[in-house]
Formats: structure tokens, sequence, C-alpha cells
């Protein structure tokens, strides 16, 4: 992993943070931008919804599971948010050949609260279309609020390829607790990279650029790795605008 050195200090100005989040989701990819967009779920849809609704047009939408919609629809970074109890809540939304990057490039971003520190790998995963790393070639690629390990509250981005190797990239601090913060990993050819509150903390070069991510026809989960046992990790916080580009 070939690592950046990260600022002294990070954005702390609400217009600041806005101008860098808006420059590196839209040019983080290289080129993204409206007419790159697969996914967007604002997470505003609101009390009574048992759907997070996905604003791209794309039909992406995701279905709250074991949640309540008439309680976990809460005030978010901008409008509402998803409150996860880290214990089985979770959105999923179902597999689509959009979702699969193959050798191309994508972005992923979130906006994230996380309540409860890293422990006994619950507590790490945001978003992605994970199953767990016990098992390769099982996965294809995650944005996390962790390490992904038992401990570590340090984001990270991970993609795993069709010859079951991984890359990953990951922010050498961790992020406070009970903060908003916001996340963004990027495949761009060969160079993987993560933003942590708009300043690139991490770069990794080594990825093949004509290394395929894993299809192995997951579901795009929210707050959770895998759905089914035995290895099943839930994160305790508020997730909102998650976008994939």
């Amino acid at each position: 992993m070939v690592a950046t050195t990260a600022p002294a200090s990070r954005p702390n100005s609400p217009l600041k943070l806005f101008a860098v989040m808006m420059t590196v989701t839209l040019v983080g990819a290289g080129t993204a931008g409206a007419a790159d967009l697969v996914l967007h779920l604002p997470m505003d849809d609101g009390t009574g919804s048992a759907v997070a609704a996905d604003a791209s047009g794309n039909g992406h939408d995701g279905t709250l599971v074991n949640m309540d919609p008439n309680t976990d629809w809460v005030s978010g970074h901008a409008g509402l948010a998803l409150d996860f109890d880290g214990t089985d809540d979770y959105v999923s939304v179902p597999d689509h050949a959009a979702l699969d990057f193959g050798t191309g490039d994508f972005s992923v971003t979130v906006w994230f609260f996380k309540r409860s520190a890293t422990a006994a790998w619950d507590n790490n995963y945001a978003l992605g279309k994970w199953n767990t790393g016990a098992s390769p070639g099982t996965n294809e690629w995650c944005l996390l609020v962790g390490t992904g390990g038992q401990t570590g509250d340090n984001p990270s981005f991970v993609v795993e390829t069709t010859e079951d190797d991984r890359y990953g990239v990951s922010d050498p601090q961790e992020s406070s607790l009970n903060v908003w913060h916001h996340l963004i990993g990027v495949r761009k050819a060969e160079t993987l990279s993560l933003y942590v509150d708009g300043i690139l903390v991490d770069r990794n070069i080594s990825l093949p650029a004509d290394s395929a991510i894993n299809n192995v026809g997951r579901h795009l989960l929210v707050a959770v790795n895998s759905p089914s046992a035995p290895h099943v990790f839930y994160t305790d916080g508020l997730f909102d605008d998650v976008q994939i580009y």
C-alpha cells in the first residue's frame, strides 16, 4: 500500500468541506459527472417508507431490512438519514449489471456518523458487495468505516479481483465517533484512492490496470457485510447520501 502524507488538519469549515467534496465526487474517478451516476440514495424518504429510493433514475432502490420505517428515519448530515442499530439493521439493493464494474473505473461515497468503535469485526462496514475475508472468491468490493479487522476505526476501501487477490487503502488516522464524516473510495485503472472529509489519505498503485473486480452476484448492502451466517457484522450509526459513479 502506498500511503500519502495526510495534512496536519482536515477541513472543518462546512463551506470549504462542501467545495472539496464536490470536486472529489465529480472528478475522483477521472471524468465522473451526472451522466455517470449509477446510484444515489439520498436517504430522505422519511417516516413510513420501507424503501430508500434511488434518485439517480436507474431504479436501484434499497429495501430496509429489520428496520422500523416509523422511527429509523432521523435527522442526517443534510435532510434525513437512516439510523442503524448495529444489531440486525441494514439496507439491501438487489444486484444489477450496472453495479458490477469489471475492469472499469468507479467511485463510491457516503456520509457516516459512527456511534460504536469497531470490536470483534462489528462496526466496520459502510456499504459494499462483500461476504467475508475468510472466503476468497466470494467478495467484490467494500467501503468501510473501520480497518476490516477485529478493531480499528480507520476508514478503508477494499476490492477483490477475479484472481482472488485483494487490494486496499486505509486512513492512517482513526475517525472520531459521534461526528459526521464523508468517505470516498475510488478505483481508477491501477490506482485505488481513499478520501476522508475531502482529503486524500491513502493511495495504492499496485492494482493491475486490467484486473477485473469480482462479480459473484452479491447484493449491495449498507451497514452490514453479509446477511448470511456465519460471518455477519453490523454497524451502529447513521448513514446518509450514498452515491456510486
